[in-house]
Order: C-alpha cells, then structure tokens, then sequence
C-alpha cells in the first residue's frame, strides 16, 4: 500500500514539475511579445524619422536618430532572441546555427539541412529510438510511461536512413544521426 502512494506522490511531483515548466513558458512568451510590440513600436519611429529626413531633402547618411533606434532595435531584438532560447531549452529543443530549423536537443545533425549541431549523441545501438537528452522523469512513471509511447509509435512510422539504419524523423532530408542526405 505504502507503494501505491509512493508512486502517487511521484507522480503528483512530475506533474507538478511540468505545471511549473508551463506556467514559466508562458510568462516567457508574455515578455516576447512585449518585446515584439516594442520591436514594432522602434521600427515605426525609425520609419517616420528616415521619412522626415527624405522628406526635407536631405540625402547621404542616415539621421542620427536612425542610428539610435537601429542600436535600441539590436538590443530589443538580442533580448527577444535569448527569450526564444530560453524556450527552447524548457522544451529540450535546439536551433540550427545553419538554417534556423528546430531540433530535439542532442541530436548530431540538423535533420532540415545536415549541419552538425555541436553535442555529439552516443547511440550504442542505431536500431533503438533514442530519448534525446529528455528532462528527468525519473520520479514520474506515468511520464515516463507516456514518453515510452510517444517514442514506440514514432518507431512505427519512422524510415530508416540508408546510411546507418538510425530511425529518422519523418519528412526531413538528413539523418540526424550521420548527418547524411536520405
């Protein structure tokens, strides 16, 4: 009996680990698009201020408030990027430095154009679906459970790289394993 509320605790953690992770997702996303409405606000400014130096005959270089809003838009913009990777590492993904495609997180090689992506992923056996640097569901058997059959069905419908026989993911033009076109 003691094992069956062990186990119901456990869970109850995992859950609420991930509520956790939900909320903190979006309340990023709330500060992203903040970010995006002041982006917009700063490229409407920088629009109107080259509109009236045009306007006033005046040609070469850019007025010195263009400059200015092109520096505050360079931060806004970094601040915005840095939110999105936060994101992206509450959902164990990763994006090409190459292409910007997203990815699992730990995969060798983009599965959009076949870059590498930076940490390596030791697979001892390519027939096996691996879990690509999953968050810690140790305390959570129903998350690990439903993680399990997540990856059987994705075995199921998954091709087969001609070069390694990793599964690959479906619709993508490289092998995230070897990196090479399928």
């Amino acid at each position: 009996m003691t094992n069956f509320f062990d186990k119901i605790k456990k869970g109850a953690r995992g859950a609420g680990k991930k509520a956790q992770e939900t909320v903190e997702i979006n309340r990023i996303k709330m500060q992203i698009k903040t970010k995006q409405k002041e982006i917009s606000r700063l490229f409407m400014y920088m629009g109107d201020a080259l509109y009236q130096h045009m306007s006033k005959g005046e040609k070469g270089s850019l007025p010195g408030a263009c400059v200015d809003l092109k520096q505050e838009l360079d931060r806004k913009i970094t601040e915005k990027e840095a939110l999105e990777e936060r994101i992206r590492e509450l959902k164990h993904l990763a994006k090409c430095a190459s292409c910007g495609q997203i990815n699992v997180r730990g995969v060798n090689f983009c599965a959009e154009c076949g870059h590498p992506m930076g940490t390596k992923l030791e697979v001892q056996d390519t027939k096996i679906w691996p879990m690509l640097e999953p968050p810690n569901y140790e305390d959570d058997p129903l998350m690990q459970e439903e993680l399990f059959e997540q990856q059987m069905q994705h075995m199921e419908r998954s091709e087969q790289c001609p070069h390694c026989g990793h599964p690959v993911f479906p619709g993508k033009r490289f092998c995230h394993q070897c990196g090479r076109a399928r």
